[in-house]
């Protein structure tokens, strides 16, 4: 708790700095500072002079509606409520919601739909007029809240008049009509996001924007208005009211900075990034440095209690599109598909029903595989070593493959252009790529044993050295489908994805429609997307193809944590000594490097009460991903980012640094 004591302090001088910076903004009106931003409404003279009014006299805005013809109307609140309009508005509205000023009601919510509707909720009153078919319906959905002692506090009507949504409870509670469904997840998100609802709104296009606290998600607002959106999170200002109107119409309005609350896990991590700063002399936020690194999208997953506490996204699936990062968007995860692998390859050790052991070696695998006369394995035993020197197959153990202490080669996986087609196991343990066209085999990205691992001019053999090898985890897997004679994608269903419910999580490559609609878009380093045609995907599907979300993956941490078992609801992947080899050092002895099967390790073994750690990082040209857990702690975490390799990389630092500062790691 002292930490965050301390960084909240550091915080409070750094807002006299952020409060400078907001010079583009309207003037200081009050002790807080406020600002407002507006495009593309009709009568802008009369709605501009009318906000700096309000700015400069430091009142409060409580409510902004527009109609569908241009008007509209303000509410504020500050001494007393007072209304305000402009453009063409309804008569009757304007005077029902002056008779409920004058009776003493607060007003809570105005809106407006197509042919002059409209409804003006005041505390537990509401009114209407106009063609609203619906409004029984809308009634009675007010009623209800109010019944159960629910102050109703927004109201939006869709484009077309058919749909609504209404808020109630302070934005913690919803209920709706014919809502869009990205309007709907991102409803659902800020349950995850742990937000509470300030507003929506929605424009006569059927554009819409959300935002709770310090968080938003919009749909094809106009660009400009979405930029400054972003610079409202990045300089900590609290979104407080939004109007969206007729023709890209909209305003923004900040009453506030966002105060984070520093004894708030998440919030502490999300605030309290060193930057290039590590003695905390300029405590930054994820916003910030996301821009700052070139980062278009982070999701971030922390495991409290032996349960996921938080599953949060941030920026955008593709920069410029408005495609938020939700907690279920897919990223690529690279290496942490090493991880899950491995928790695989325990679940068929523990099986009973296949001669496999830690300790099976290749040649093993590839004779007792049940197809003898064609199988992956096999085949490729007989004819490989025609493409390159001598392999030691019996001594290329499960053991030393899944600890990378077999002596093989490449470090990486390879990676695949769109309409290149994604090879079979068989393909890539011979290495394919394809050049101008040409099919090549045998090339540097062939899975082998390499003696001359290191510039050294020393000869390793399998045992003797850790070297990290994603070319080790393809001939794991192979050995696992020859002895099974089952294709890796379907173990990895039936056992591992199926059991725990990993619904956004895949390992086939290219993405299927499912993923690939919902998924980070890759970015070069300047964090631009990339073209279509240059979105590499990775068939390696053991070393570096699985495609997750830290909610998914930290289903998998907590298993790890748990001695082979979810602790919520007890599906068993591996044994605990299978668990426990999985967190034991398998590197040679001597060796510096402490890395089980699938884990690095902070000590030589990590045991269901030790407050040490296991984790494991992913890393490509596109992407970075890290994943943690401490089984004593009961603590874990997931980052994934896409991003250009250097900016995700450093990023992906600062949240790992922030997260052990929070939760006290060593």
């Amino acid at each position: 708790m002292q930490n965050l004591l301390n960084r909240s302090a550091r915080r409070a001088l750094t807002g006299v700095t952020l409060s400078l910076a907001l010079g583009w903004l309207a003037p200081v009106a009050s002790a807080d500072f406020g600002g407002w931003q507006m495009g593309a409404f009709a009568d802008p003279a009369n709605l501009s002079l009318t906000l700096n009014n309000l700015l400069g006299a430091g009142t409060n805005i409580r409510e902004m509606s527009s109609t569908f013809g241009g008007g509209w109307v303000i509410i504020t609140d500050s001494p007393s409520q007072v209304l305000h309009w402009g453009g063409p508005v309804p008569s009757s509205c304007i005077v029902k919601i002056e008779e409920y000023i004058q009776s003493g009601r607060e007003i809570d919510a105005v809106a407006f739909t197509p042919g002059d509707g409209w409804m003006v909720i005041a505390e537990e009153l509401a009114w209407h007029a106009g063609p609203m078919s619906y409004v029984p319906e809308l009634e009675g959905a007010i009623l209800d809240r109010i019944g159960a002692n629910q102050r109703l506090t927004e109201l939006v009507f869709d484009a077309d008049g058919d749909g609504w949504t209404l808020l109630s409870n302070g934005g913690a509670w919803a209920t709706s009509k014919a809502m869009p469904s990205d309007l709907f997840a991102a409803v659902v998100e800020r349950h995850a996001h742990k937000r509470t609802i300030q507003r929506i709104q929605m424009d006569h296009e059927g554009n819409w924007v959300l935002f709770a606290g310090d968080w938003f998600a919009s749909r094809s607002i106009d660009t400009t208005a979405f930029n400054w959106i972003k610079d409202f999170q990045r300089l900590e200002r609290q979104l407080d009211n939004v109007m969206l109107g007729p023709g890209g119409g909209w305003v923004l309005f900040s009453h506030h900075s966002f105060q984070p609350d520093f004894s708030n896990s998440m919030q502490a991590i999300e605030y309290g990034l060193k930057g290039l700063n590590p003695d905390g002399s300029n405590v930054s936020n994820i916003w910030q440095r996301m821009q700052d690194l070139d980062v278009a999208g982070v999701t971030l997953g922390v495991i409290e209690n032996n349960r996921l506490r938080w599953a949060r996204g941030y920026g955008e699936l593709e920069l410029g599109t408005q495609d938020w990062v939700r907690s279920d968007s897919p990223f690529d995860t690279a290496s942490l598909s090493k991880t899950i692998s491995s928790m695989l390859f325990q679940n068929l050790v523990d099986d009973g029903n296949f001669p496999i052991h830690l300790d099976i070696n290749v040649k093993q695998a590839a004779i007792w595989g049940p197809v003898l006369f064609w199988n992956n394995l096999l085949f490729w035993a007989w004819f490989g070593p025609q493409l390159k020197g001598g392999m030691p197959f019996t001594q290329l153990s499960l053991r030393r493959l899944l600890s990378h202490s077999a002596a093989t080669l490449p470090h990486g996986s390879t990676s695949f252009l769109p309409g290149q087609p994604a090879p079979s196991t068989l393909e890539i343990l011979f290495g394919i790529n394809y050049v101008d066209g040409d099919v090549v085999y045998g090339g540097s990205n062939m899975p082998w044993y390499a003696e001359d691992l290191f510039d050294d001019g020393g000869s390793y053999q399998p045992g003797e050295v850790y070297k990290y090898s994603g070319g080790g985890y393809m001939i794991a897997q192979a050995m696992m489908e020859a002895v099974t004679g089952q294709d890796f994608l379907v173990l990895m269903q039936e056992r591992v994805i199926g059991p725990l419910g990993l619904n956004d999580t895949t390992f086939v490559a290219p993405l299927p429609p499912a993923f690939s609609g919902r998924a980070a878009v890759p970015h070069d380093g300047n964090g631009d997307p990339l073209a279509p045609a240059d979105r590499k995907y990775y068939p390696w599907q053991a070393a570096g193809g699985m495609w997750s979300t830290p909610s998914d993956l930290a289903q998998c941490v907590l298993v790890l944590m748990n001695l082979g078992t979810h602790p919520q609801y007890d599906d068993t992947i591996m044994t605990p000594q299978s668990c426990f080899n999985m967190m034991m050092k398998q590197t040679p002895v001597g060796e510096s490097k402490r890395y089980g099967l699938g884990l690095s390790l902070s000590a030589n073994s990590v045991g269901p009460f030790d407050t040490e750690w296991f984790a494991h990082g992913g890393d490509h040209s596109e992407a970075a991903a890290y994943l943690a857990g401490s089984p004593g702690r009961g603590e874990g975490f997931v980052i994934l980012i896409n991003g250009g390799a250097e900016g995700a990389e450093t990023l992906r630092s600062e949240i790992y640094a922030e997260f052990k500062d929070v939760y006290g790691w060593n």
